[in-house]
């Protein structure tokens, strides 16, 4: 998670068919920027990075 210029790591844990996680921004805070890896057991690998994915209130 990235706020007013802080990084965070947060772990995701599988629900479902998906992940979740929870996040706690700091109060200054006016978006959330996300960013992820993977890696499989064949070495292939995959990033993606979303600059302001959603803002916060």
């Amino acid at each position: 998670m990235r706020g007013t210029d802080a990084e965070q790591k947060q772990l995701l844990n599988r629900h479902g068919d998906g992940w979740r996680t929870s996040l706690a921004a700091p109060a200054k805070a006016r978006f959330v920027s996300l960013r992820t890896a993977a890696r499989d057991a064949a070495g292939n690998t995959v990033s993606q990075s979303i600059s302001r994915a959603f803002g916060l209130r």
